[in-house]
């Protein structure tokens, strides 16, 4: 694998990702209740969900994975030049061993960076979801 082929694989890696869901349902009934509605007016419920629910999405978890395969890429790429160095050493070919870690290594750092990020970003999504909601007077379950 070479690098330009490395950097396509990330790219390809940030763009599927970018696909997944990446926003809160709008919609509360398409996941489970975070409130008790025999205590709940669920038609506040509905409109204040929907309202808490296009404030958490401002965080745009796709483009977080996408920023994070980029970072991820280039701190991968030189780590597996470093050691693609050493081990290429070894072998009497140092150029190699650093082509195919900066391959590798961009790769695995693409695929970590976009992985930590979207995670990371979805997280936030469902804190600022809670904590609308929890500010809107609801008690919540989960």
């Amino acid at each position: 694998m070479n690098a330009g082929k490395a950097v396509a694989a990330s790219l390809a890696l940030a763009l599927v990702l970018q696909g997944c869901a990446t926003q809160v349902a709008r919609n509360p009934n398409e996941r489970p209740t975070l409130v008790d509605p025999a205590r709940t007016d669920m038609g506040a419920y509905q409109r204040d969900y929907g309202e808490c629910a296009a404030l958490a999405n401002q965080t745009d978890a796709g483009q977080a994975a996408g920023d994070g395969a980029a970072g991820g890429a280039v701190a991968g790429a030189i780590v597996g030049v470093v050691i693609g160095a050493i081990i290429g050493h070894a072998f009497n070919d140092t150029a190699a061993g650093m082509r195919y870690g900066a391959a590798l290594g961009g790769v695995e750092g693409a695929t970590g960076g976009a992985a930590g990020a979207y995670g990371a970003a979805r997280v936030d999504q469902e804190t600022a979801l809670r904590n609308c909601l929890r500010g809107r007077g609801y008690s919540l379950i989960r």
